[in-house]
């Protein structure tokens, strides 16, 4: 019932930065999580943390780190992990690519197939409210850059009536001289 709530919550959100904070505080409700980071790839292919519970917002903010094996240490030192198995993390994946990854630690007694999965559901919700969220945020910029576009066309075309009647003038008086002249 909670993924299905929060499923519902993620589609009423427009903006990213909601969407964030719903799957923390869901993943740490959820599966009485003791910390929770959701990290996304930047356009350099770092991973960023962009929405945290129970790590320190200074922390959070400093952290970066590649995509690769030496990510999972830096976390495990992050969250306090004293076993690499007290905590999980799910990739969010958009269209097969890995956009970034949701982490929960948890009590060694908390470690089950069932929080797996439910971590993998949330992981997939999420997922798909990021990428709809990226692409409407996509979206509304081209549409204000094709408004500028707009915009700067007619006010293209407005210099060019001006110029076109004002060269228009001199030139009909110079049609009617030359029709004089002959």
């Amino acid at each position: 019932h909670r993924l299905t709530a929060t499923s519902r919550a993620l589609s009423d959100k427009a903006g990213v930065a909601d969407m964030l904070r719903i799957t923390v505080d869901t993943a740490e409700t959820l599966l009485g999580a003791k910390r929770v980071v959701l990290l996304l790839q930047d356009e350099n292919d770092r991973v960023r943390i962009r929405a945290a519970r129970g790590v320190s917002e200074e922390a959070a903010s400093r952290f970066e780190a590649s995509l690769d094996e030496s990510l999972f240490s830096r976390l495990a030192n992050l969250l306090g992990a004293d076993q690499p198995t007290s905590f999980l993390g799910m990739p969010l994946l958009a269209r097969g690519k890995v956009r970034g990854l949701l982490v929960v630690l948890l009590d060694k007694a908390k470690r089950s197939e069932r929080n797996e999965w439910v971590l993998s559901a949330l992981a997939d919700q999420a997922s798909a409210a990021l990428e709809h969220g990226l692409q409407e945020a996509t979206n509304e910029d081209l549409a204000s850059r094709l408004a500028e576009l707009h915009s700067k066309g007619r006010r293209q075309e407005q210099a060019l009536q001006v110029v076109r009647h004002d060269l228009g003038t001199p030139v009909g008086a110079i049609r009617g001289y030359l029709d004089l002249l002959e």
